[in-house]
C-alpha cells in the first residue's frame, strides 16, 4: 500500500492482499453485529394474545385458563382486561411436551 498526496486529495493504492484483509475485516464486523442483533432479538420475549395461544394449543379459552391456573402457562395482565402470553415459552413447552391438551403422565 502506498499513499500519494496531491493538493487536498489523497490517493491510496492497495495491493490485492491488503485489500482482501480489509474486506474480510469489514465483512467479519458486519456478520458479528448481525448475529448480535439476532441473538438479542431472540432473547426478548414475544408476547401474544390469548386467542393466538388457544389456536397454537388447539384448545378453548376455558381450557386455556385452566392451564394458566395450574401454572403451565405464563401470562401477564396489561391494563384491566388484556392478558398476554409469552409465546416463546409456550412454543418451547409445546415442543418438549410440557404443555398440551393431553399431557400424559405415568401414574394415571
Amino acid at each position: 500500500m502506498y499513499t500519494q498526496l496531491t493538493g487536498s486529495q489523497r490517493l491510496v493504492v492497495f495491493d490485492f492482499d491488503d485489500l482482501l484483509k480489509i474486506v474480510q475485516e469489514v465483512v467479519s464486523d458486519v456478520v458479528e453485529k448481525r448475529e448480535a442483533k439476532i441473538k438479542e432479538a431472540s432473547s426478548v420475549p414475544e408476547w401474544g394474545t390469548v386467542d393466538a395461544a388457544c389456536r397454537m394449543l388447539h384448545v378453548s379459552k376455558p381450557t386455556f385458563y385452566s392451564m394458566v391456573s395450574k401454572g403451565s402457562i405464563e401470562t401477564r395482565k396489561v391494563g384491566m382486561r388484556r392478558t398476554l402470553v409469552n409465546l416463546h415459552k409456550l412454543r418451547e413447552g409445546i415442543e418438549t411436551g410440557a404443555i398440551g391438551r393431553y399431557k400424559h403422565t405415568n401414574g394415571r
